[in-house]
């Protein structure tokens, strides 16, 4: 009996080490367990790419040609401006302007009260560098409500030091028709720096179209030798059929304060109540070849008047030689037709009138 009280505390003895034991090492197993899973998802992470995180903020909205019933144009700008140390350093800094111009498309007028707007918003996905893949982050405008047609919205976007630049422009607009509220969403992907394609195309546009006039100026003794300038001041826009459906136009002149120079662009489609699409952007290009973005204007599809840019300072610290152009216009059915242009900035000094003669050269996308 004796012996079987000892058994019986022995067991509960060594019961009770065991329990203790396996405790310990439960307890052990699960905070080693913990640390390994932490290890290894700060590990998955950091092979994560920013912008896989970050795509899961862009909207999947897709690249509208024309809606009936309202458009949002979007215009941005590319300020530069400079500061000058005592020790005769100059800075650049560098911010993007961005417009955002509504227009409703009623038969009465473009602040028919029938297309006032519930809600604006807009959004820019931004690169690391000009021109690249590399998404930074996704930057969000304020929010803009009860708004009429016709209306813009304007934003300034700054560029760290120029390390970050604009890269896709997304835009979602809430509108009444009547009574019934309708949504309007939008993608453009901005040309924020030409292909070498396009640079071979602009090139070639300059040699075989634009230089021939500028020398037969260089060369003029004609008191109105302007006019053979002019002859090469604007570009045709044509569709795939090789018609004329616009023009396009930059022109610049000196400041009064002679720091640089004061441009502005327009964009004039033919016909404004058949539907069409027109994106254009515009770059200068530097003596030694480096294209830098200027301004451009994207979702053009006016119906009662044609695209204006305000007016910007363009100063002499750019080193701007040349402005370059390209311009895609989209038919209703969504065919496109692709022009450049590209013009000394010394020969587009002049406050040229707006015209409607220009140069021709078209490529079907």
């Amino acid at each position: 009996m004796e012996n079987k009280i000892k058994n019986i505390e022995h067991k509960n003895f060594f019961d009770w080490k065991l329990n203790k034991t396996i405790s310990k090492f439960n307890t052990l197993f699960i905070i080693i367990l913990l640390i390994v899973y932490v290890a290894l998802l700060v590990v998955s992470l950091s092979f994560i790419k920013k912008t896989e995180i970050d795509k899961f903020m862009i909207p999947e909205y897709e690249h509208d040609i024309y809606n009936e019933y309202i458009d949002t144009t979007v215009s941005y700008y590319a300020n530069r401006t400079y500061s000058t140390s005592s020790a005769g350093k100059v800075t650049e800094s560098l911010t993007y302007r961005f417009v955002f111009n509504h227009e409703g498309r009623s038969e009465v007028s473009t602040s028919d009260q029938k297309y006032r707007m519930s809600s604006f918003s807009a959004q820019v996905v931004r690169t690391d560098g000009v021109g690249t893949n590399d998404i930074k982050d996704v930057y969000y405008f304020t929010e803009q409500n009860n708004t009429q047609t016709e209306s813009s919205n304007n934003y300034s976007l700054v560029t760290d030091d120029g390390k970050t630049h604009p890269s896709v422009v997304y835009t979602r607009v809430q509108y009444y028709v009547g009574a019934d509220v309708q949504v309007a969403t939008n993608k453009e992907k901005l040309m924020i720096m030409p292909t070498n394609q396009d640079k071979n195309k602009i090139e070639k546009v300059f040699e075989e179209i634009v230089k021939p006039k500028n020398q037969e100026y260089d060369q003029s003794v004609d008191d109105n030798k302007s006019s053979i300038l002019k002859q090469v001041s604007a570009l045709n826009i044509r569709n795939k059929d090789n018609l004329r459906v616009g023009v396009f136009q930059t022109y610049l002149y000196r400041n009064t304060e002679d720091t640089g120079y004061n441009y502005r662009f327009y964009v004039s489609a033919d016909d404004r109540v058949v539907p069409y699409h027109i994106d254009a952007q515009v770059w200068i290009e530097k003596e030694d070849g480096t294209y830098l973005p200027l301004c451009g204007a994207y979702n053009i599809t006016y119906k009662y008047k044609y695209f204006s840019s305000s007016q910007y300072v363009l100063y002499d610290e750019a080193n701007a030689k040349y402005i370059c152009a390209k311009v895609v216009y989209y038919d209703a059915e969504g065919n496109s037709t692709v022009q450049y242009y590209k013009q000394e900035v010394s020969k587009l000094n002049y406050s040229f009138n707006t015209t409607n003669v220009g140069i021709d050269n078209t490529f079907n996308n």
